[in-house]
C-alpha cells in the first residue's frame, strides 16, 4: 500500500508539474502575441505618419503656388501703374 500510495502522490507531483509548464508556456505564448500585435499596430501608425506628412507636404506646395501665382499678379499689377 505504501508503494502504491507513493507512486500516487508522486504522479500528482509529476502532473502538477506538467500543468505549471503548460500555463508558463501558454503564457509566453501571449506574451509573444501581444508583442506581435504591439509591432503590427506600431507599423499601421507609422505608415499613417508618413502619409500624413506627405498630405502636409502637398498642401504646403499648394498654398505656396497659389501664393506665388497671387503675388506675381500683384506684382505686375503694381508695375503696370
Amino acid at each position: 500500500m505504501d508503494v502504491v500510495e507513493g507512486e500516487k502522490v508522486e504522479e500528482k507531483e509529476v502532473a502538477k508539474e506538467g500543468e505549471k509548464e503548460v500555463k508558463e508556456e501558454e503564457e509566453e505564448e501571449e506574451e509573444v502575441k501581444e508583442e506581435e500585435k504591439v509591432k503590427r499596430q506600431k507599423v499601421k501608425v507609422e505608415e499613417e505618419v508618413k502619409e500624413g506628412e506627405k498630405e502636409v507636404k502637398k498642401e504646403e506646395e499648394e498654398v505656396k503656388e497659389e501664393r506665388g501665382v497671387r503675388g506675381g499678379k500683384r506684382s505686375k499689377r503694381r508695375k503696370e501703374e
